[in-house]
């Protein structure tokens, strides 16, 4: 995707050549977005296959955890290139030029 390598065999994930450290729980949220790759997944479906039930996550704590994402893949997290949220219903991950609508 562009600059961004995900490596789901290897769990890595780096960006223009530069490894990305992200926790166990980061990179399963990166990995269940990549595997529906510029697909919308909801909060619903993020929380029950990417995130530890044990942690007790909710949709805050999702959130969190993706502006923390987001905060690593992208170059201006302000002008996210790769994590897009999709206000009320989820997250979906999509390469530098891919429609944003």
């Amino acid at each position: 995707m562009g600059e961004l390598v995900i490596d789901l065999a290897r769990r890595r994930v780096s960006r223009a050549g530069v490894l990305l450290l992200l926790t166990r729980t980061e990179f399963e949220l990166v990995r269940v977005l990549a595997e529906r790759s510029g697909r919308t997944v909801t909060d619903r479906e993020l929380i029950r296959a990417a995130l530890p039930a044990e942690l007790g996550f909710g949709t805050r704590r999702l959130r969190l955890c993706a502006a923390r994402v987001r905060a690593i893949l992208e170059r201006d997290p302000s002008r996210p290139q790769y994590l897009i949220s999709e206000p009320g219903i989820g997250y979906r991950l999509i390469g530098p030029g891919e429609a944003l609508t």
